[in-house]
């Protein structure tokens, strides 16, 4: 096969320096053992969050009390927790492709992990990116501007990223990825024209938008986790002084 460019063109990279690579290789295992952690954790918080709903919707059905309110909030909790989940998946799936295409020793074993990370990277605007819209004014209406801003630029961040790379990663799912009815000839042209220095960046770029939607996420959890401890709090109050 006759590629655009070549591994060992790209200077000053792990894939020449033994050191560097098994440095980087520890990150990697680090990163990915903290996301696998998080996964856990939200799907406890998420099965939390139901519970709770679900004693709500008991108690109003045996009593005359109206938990509609704290109902409605925690549904729109689990729903983050959720896309927060789609976040971490993501996340953790291209830190492992990363991880091995750091590790490439073929051209084709790097590019065999870059079209991973591309296809990954166009299904986020699907699975992660319209999801977050949805959620777009349910989550504005309860989290204060100050934590909800940081969340607001990451995604219009992420929205332009995707939007200025969608004909290149479009191209990679659609010829390799997703569809290997393609034609023979089609297939191995879009495979030898990938640059590595060119999907190096991207995937690069990729990473960090997807690393700073996190953190701003991160923000707007702490906001909604402290808005339900204070109604649960309040709660209880009015209660107890019934």
């Amino acid at each position: 096969m006759k590629f655009v460019d070549t591994i060992g063109e790209v200077k000053n990279h792990c894939f020449c320096d033994f050191l560097k690579k098994r440095k980087v290789m520890k990150a990697y295992d680090q990163l990915i053992a903290q996301h696998v952690d998080t996964v856990d954790l939200l799907r406890d918080y998420i099965a939390d969050t139901e519970e709770q709903i679900s004693k709500w919707e008991e108690e109003q059905k045996n009593t005359r009390a109206d938990f509609q309110d704290e109902i409605e909030l925690f549904k729109v909790v689990a729903d983050f927790f959720r896309l927060n989940g789609r976040l971490i998946m993501i996340e953790l799936d291209i830190q492992t492709a990363q991880k091995y295409l750091f590790n490439a020793k073929t051209e084709y074993e790097y590019r065999f992990f870059a079209r991973r990370i591309y296809t990954l990277l166009y299904e986020a605007k699907q699975g992660l990116a319209d999801k977050v819209s949805n959620m777009y004014k349910r989550i504005k209406n309860i989290v204060d501007d100050k934590y909800f801003e940081p969340y607001e630029r990451e995604k219009k961040s992420f929205h332009d990223f995707l939007k200025d790379h969608q004909t290149e990663l479009m191209e990679i799912r659609n010829k390799n990825e997703a569809h290997k009815k393609e034609e023979f000839e089609s297939q191995v042209a879009s495979i030898e024209n990938m640059s590595v220095i060119k999907s190096m960046g991207i995937i690069q770029e990729g990473a960090e938008h997807l690393y700073n939607l996190n953190c701003a996420f991160m923000i707007v959890q702490q906001s909604l986790m402290k808005k339900t401890g204070d109604m649960i709090a309040e709660r209880f109050t009015r209660t107890k002084n019934k």
